[in-house]
């Protein structure tokens, strides 16, 4: 008989199938990836040859009349000679023809009409004739790109007799050129999609269905499917690239083809022609891939590039070629324009690819193939235990802990340029403001070029150095030598790098936001932008009287990339290093230990895995960030030393001049983290912004960056022919270590939200362990397996719900300043935002008492699902609505969700908990909100810095969809266990019933007093000030939104911890009035506190700022802790919740403090509105509440004493 393979689980077909499945996807999707950027490289060069082969005619025919001695601006034609040029490339997508003079300016333009699906493609011009378009400088080549458009130019010279006079542009959207190559990724990336569904479903038929999980069977198919996808994208941009070659080739050969038309048509013949071997020969030289090129006649070659076959008879058979025949239409049937190209490009193209790309890319799948094997062995290995889930786990911190390492180094290293670039720039503004204060006109300043090569010369980094006038026109403009890959006289430039990057960003970099500290001064005022892929510094350039012009000097994003991404590329090996020990440490305790690794070993393990890691990034930020102050430092020195070289060049000694000292001061003054700047004579200081120190020996201080430049030919005059100068600036070396306080600050804050994230996954997977090895004992010990299934029933529902909180912390650091900017952009006032909160938390407390009659009519999972879906609805929509009553809808939605899950989650604990854990049930509630609310807040306050707002709301939705996949297939269902009611009851009697209650309820002055000064107030205290108010006065305040989220972190934790012992004192005392009181009081002393933050005396230091609002939501935090649990039990101890029970009274009390949820929002936005977002508003509400507070105190004391006496 047949033996009945063993059926295996969901989560064991995933495990199965996901390593390969996702090997596969990540090096189909690099394979992908890497020949978008072949051909994206390769295709526009073939682009803009074919359109220059195009404008050959006119260029041409503009020279002709230019050699016989017409002025440029005096051409006629020119609208009918081109036009026929724009009309044959309406394919091509050229976009307009213009003819500039030499000083940039356009003297004749024709664009292309657009229409209908060309408008995108082809938008219209941001210039006109008789405006600047480009600065050539001496070499002739464009300097500057049409700014307002991502369009690639090519420029063809126009010369007359003797000289350039011009140049003929056409302009080419990138759009036309990047549809095409999509066109191309899109085929291919359905047909790799394909191959990655055959490859999984034959894996899964394979170990799946037939229960054969060798690995070598799937390395090698893994193996054979990335040759033959490698071989498929291969050919395929190959044939890409032949198309478009041929395409080419066509247009010469009509090009040829229509300039001997003109010629038949004056009248001439062949004979008549001189140098036409010549042109045939060029055109071939000029082209790759072009066999033969031939004028024939009769079936007999009259010209040809190769001189030889001229007379030869020619054969129409294309052979192993492709043919072009061109027919001229001015001279006898029978003559034409042949021209051959191989048929094989395909092959051709191929085998240039094969040659540049095979080896890495059998390396890279030979790699990938190893780490497949290695996962899948650990995976076969592991899945039953806890060695996988607990690296994916921790792979996942290592994830969030590398982007925001990537992302502190992009928000401090590109401002450490910006700051050197000004300091280059300081030199040259002396020099030439030296000749404005002259009384020199800008235009006239001479020796430009010179001023500035040196500086070109000396830092490759900067691209261009320009002076503008106060009109915005180029008056100078000395740039980097461009080398452009041509093999005729054009040259392409480049347009923006997209619709991104045309959003200038300009700010003073002397304003800082609220919280930093002025790191460094700027040796003058100036600005910068970044702009089209590269940061512009601009330094105003003023007479004695005013600023008459600009300096701009502009350094290559790229410079910031190039330093910044190759030791984050190696970071990357670090990391999955200490993942590798990780899996080792845990396959070798699993070995050791006959338990396995206990759950306080895991924790331990992880955290000292996280914390190498996090030690390895900032050691990687400290060495990118000393590299970029000594190269500050090294500016900084130059530009010293270059003026006091100038003010040596008339032979007189430094001695001579005066002020030299001030002006080193000022330096020091100006740039805040420098220690010192010394001008040294003979080895011994001579000047120095330490007065105390002059006179004595130079000697360098190992504490400092310092940077010594000799001052050339400064000594060398005649009363001080021996000495020698040099300037030394120092920084001192932990002005590095102070830039990494945000980064430490982050990473501290990271480790905190993923600790609990890995703690309760961790906890689970130990659960999951314990109960598996309890089963393989069998049933010997049920009362065991039994706690230890409620056990993991509880871990899974506080995950659920710590997820589901977390979902909502992603986004709260900033939701506020984000549905103000909905509500403003509707027209509506700012504070109708808070609307939109109140609508969350009035949907969140309508539904649930219909959540809970569901729950306890159908079961909680359907009901968590619903749940789940609502919110994912409602988050993921947010980032497709704009209009205010949409968002309404999404809001509403959302709350319903939230209340559904809350429901169904509070529901499950109590189906599962036996009688000895209600209260540790209980704890699931708070443990699960507060530190769901401090891990989603602490990574969504870093996460939107780096990815915007959008990115993380759909970062928000695909956790949604987790939490639904982690219902779906790990939730026990257990609504079979549901016990339904005997006695059924209608809901009219229901209502009646509860009515009654509450009005019994509000009979009880203690009640009412609880209620209406506590209950009520702490929760819109909650939903006013932590949710809505906070993140709006501190991002008013200059606050970034990682400190936002960190401090919001706080409220949290201060509820954390009251919890823990808050209730135990409870318990002891018996009297919870007293703990009410101290909560209010201290939610009252908490606000005034934070209202203190804008006060003047906490100006400086501005960390005070910081201090004072995260001591203040602390407190608040500790002081809701001293509420949330204790006021339950004194509502329970009412004398109307003795008559109507202490259930009931609960569940009425819980319904109705959602009114606080509800118009906290509302009272406080209103409030800050008044106060115009000032933080004195919170203080005002702090009195309130302790107002509230001894107003409940005082009436509490006195119903007691009445009740004694009764």
């Amino acid at each position: 008989m047949r033996e009945e393979q063993p059926k295996n689980t969901i989560v064991e077909r995933v495990t199965l199938v996901a390593p390969g499945a996702v090997v596969l996807l990540f090096s189909l999707f690099a394979l992908l990836h890497f020949g978008r950027a072949h051909v994206t490289h390769a295709y526009p060069s073939l682009r803009l040859e074919q359109l220059s082969s195009q404008a050959e005619e006119v260029k041409l025919a503009m020279e002709s009349f230019l050699r016989a001695g017409v002025p440029l601006g005096q051409f006629v034609g020119f609208q009918a000679l081109t036009q026929t040029l724009i009309d044959g490339s309406k394919d091509s997508g050229l976009r307009d023809v213009t003819v500039q003079n030499t000083d940039g300016n356009i003297l004749f333009l024709n664009q292309a009409q657009s229409t209908g699906a060309q408008d995108e493609a082809t938008p219209s011009l941001p210039y006109s004739i008789g405006t600047p378009m480009a600065v050539s400088d001496e070499r002739g080549e464009a300097v500057q790109a049409v700014q307002e458009q991502a369009v690639y130019r090519v420029s063809m010279p126009l010369h007359n007799k003797f000289e350039q006079v011009g140049s003929l542009v056409l302009s080419l959207p990138k759009a036309h050129i990047v549809a095409e190559i999509d066109d191309l990724l899109l085929s291919l990336t359905w047909q790799l999609i394909g191959i990655f569904c055959l490859f999984t479903l034959f894996i899964y038929i394979k170990r799946v269905a037939f229960h054969n999980s060798d690995k070598w069977a799937l390395v090698s198919l893994y193996i054979t499917t990335m040759v033959l996808s490698g071989i498929l994208v291969n050919w395929q941009i190959a044939r890409f690239q032949a198309e478009g070659e041929r395409a080419n080739n066509h247009v010469v050969a009509q090009n040829i083809a229509t300039r001997l038309n003109r010629v038949l048509y004056m009248g001439l013949s062949f004979d008549q022609l001189t140098g036409l071997d010549q042109v045939f020969a060029n055109a071939a030289d000029s082209h790759q891939h072009m066999t033969d090129l031939a004028l024939v006649h009769d079936g007999v070659v009259l010209y040809h590039a190769d001189p030889a076959q001229r007379g030869q008879p020619w054969s129409a058979d294309a052979g192993a070629h492709h043919l072009h025949q061109v027919p001229l239409h001015n001279a006898d049937s029978g003559t034409f324009v042949a021209l051959r190209s191989p048929a094989d490009l395909i092959q051709t193209h191929r085998r240039l690819q094969r040659e540049d790309a095979a080896a890495p890319f059998l390396i890279a799948v030979l790699v990938l193939a190893l780490v497949l094997w290695l996962i899948d062995h650990f995976i076969l290995m592991g899945y039953r235990t806890i060695r996988i889930p607990a690296m994916v786990v921790l792979s996942l911190s290592f994830v969030l802990l590398f982007n925001v390492g990537l992302g502190e180094a992009y928000r401090s290293y590109p401002k450490l340029q910006v700051e050197k670039l000004a300091s280059q720039g300081e030199s040259i503004k002396h020099v030439m403001e030296n000749f404005l204060n002259a009384g020199v006109p800008l235009p006239q300043f001479v020796g430009f070029n010179t001023l500035t090569q040196s500086l070109l010369s000396g830092d490759p980094n900067i691209s261009e150095i320009r002076v503008q006038d106060m009109e915005g026109r180029v008056v100078f403009s000395n740039a980097r030598n461009v080398e452009t890959k041509r093999r005729q006289s054009f040259v392409v430039s480049d347009g923006d790098q997209g619709a991104a990057d045309q959003e200038t960003q300009t700010a003073d970099t002397t304003q800082t936001a609220a919280g930093d500290t002025p790191e460094s001064g700027d040796p003058a005022a100036f600005d910068f932008a970044e702009y089209q892929g590269h940061y512009i510094v601009t330094l105003p350039l003023n007479n004695k009287f005013e600023q008459v012009g600009e300096l701009s000097l502009s350094l290559p994003v790229s410079v910031v990339d190039n330093a910044i991404l190759p030791p984050f590329r190696g970071l990357i090996f670090w990391l999955l290093g200490i993942i590798v020990l990780f899996a080792v440490f845990l396959n070798a305790g699993d070995r050791v230990l006959r338990s396995g690794i206990s759950f306080e070993m895991l924790r331990l393990a992880y955290g000292f895995a996280f914390l190498a890691a996090a030690s390895i990034v900032v050691y990687t930020l400290v060495d990118i960030y000393s590299v970029a102050i000594q190269g500050k430092t090294k500016a900084l020195s130059i530009s010293i030393g270059k003026r006091l070289e100038q003010a040596t060049e008339l032979g007189l000694p430094l001695s001579s001049f005066a002020g030299i000292a001030t002006t080193l001061a000022d330096y020091k003054e100006n740039n805040k983290e420098l220690d010192l700047v010394a001008l040294i004579e003979d080895d011994t200081i001579f000047i120095h912004t330490d007065t105390q120190k002059v006179g004595e020996p130079w000697a360098a201080n190992t504490a400092n960056f310092e940077y010594e430049m000799p001052l050339d030919g400064v000594g060398a005059t005649a009363d001080a022919a021996a000495k020698s100068y040099q300037v030394a600036v120092g920084v001192p070396k932990r002005s590095v270590y102070s830039k990494l306080w945000r980064t430490v600050k982050n990473f501290f804050v990271l480790f905190v939200a993923t600790a609990f994230l890995a703690s309760l996954f961790l906890s689970l997977l130990a659960s999951l362990n314990l109960q598996k090895r309890l089963a393989q004992r069998g049933r010997s010990e049920p009362d065991a397996a039994d706690d230890t299934t409620g056990d993991v029933h509880l871990t899974l529902i506080k995950i659920l719900f710590f997820l589901v909180v977390f979902v909502e912390g992603l986004f709260a650091s900033f939701l506020p300043q984000y549905l103000q900017q909905i509500a403003v952009g509707n027209g509506m006032e700012s504070s109708a935002a808070s609307i939109l909160f109140t609508a969350y938390f009035a949907a969140f407390a309508v539904s649930l008492i219909p959540s809970g009659n569901y729950a306890d009519r159908h079961g909680v999972k359907m009901l968590m699902i619903i749940g789940v879906l609502f919110n994912v609805i409602g988050v993921f929509a947010m980032t497709l609505v704009t209009d205010f009553y949409h968002m309404l809808v999404l809001r509403v939605l959302a709350g319903l969700g939230q209340g559904m899950v809350f429901i169904g989650v509070q529901s499950f604990i109590l189906k599962v908990t036996s009688r000895g854990k209600t209260t540790q049930g209980t704890s699931v509630i708070v443990f699960g909100y507060n530190t769901g609310m401090i891990s989603g807040t602490a990574i969504g306050a870093l996460l939107v810095i780096y990815l915007g707002s959008e990115r993380v709301f759909q970062l928000a939705s695909l956790t949604g969809l987790f939490i639904l996949c982690f219902i779906l297939f790990l939730l026990p269902d257990l609504s079979s266990e549901h016990k339904p009611v005997s006695a059924k009851v209608s809901r009219g009697q229901a209502l009646y019933r509860y009515l009654t209650n509450m009005g019994m309820l509000f009979r009880d002055l203690d009640f009412i007093t609880t209620i209406l000064l506590i209950g009520i107030t702490t929760k819109a205290t909650m939903t006013g000030v932590v949710v809505y108010a906070l993140p709006l006065i501190m991002a008013h305040l200059g606050f970034a939104q990682d400190d936002i989220g960190q401090v919001l972190m706080f409220y949290a934790g201060g509820v954390l911890v009251s919890n823990v012992f808050v209730p135990r004192i409870a318990d002891k005392l018996g009297k919870t009035g007293g703990l009410l009181f101290f909560g209010s009081v201290g939610s009252g002393v908490a606000l005034v506190l934070m209202s203190l933050v804008t006060h003047h005396f906490l100006a400086n230091p501005p960390f005070l700022q910081s201090a004072i609002l995260v001591l203040g939501i602390l407190l608040l935090g500790l002081a809701h802790g001293f509420i949330h649990a204790p006021i339950v039990t004194h509502i329970a101890y009412t004398r109307a919740a003795q008559t109507i029970g202490k259930a009931t009274s609960s569940s009425i009390y819980r319904f109705l403090e959602r009114i606080g949820h509800v118009v906290g929002p509302l009272i406080v936005g209103h409030l800050l509105v008044l106060n115009q977002y000032d933080a004195v508003t919170l203080g005002y509400i702090g009195l309130g509440l302790a107002v509230f507070g001894v107003l409940f105190f005082g009436i509490g004391t006195v119903y007691q004493l009445k009740e004694q006496r009764t």
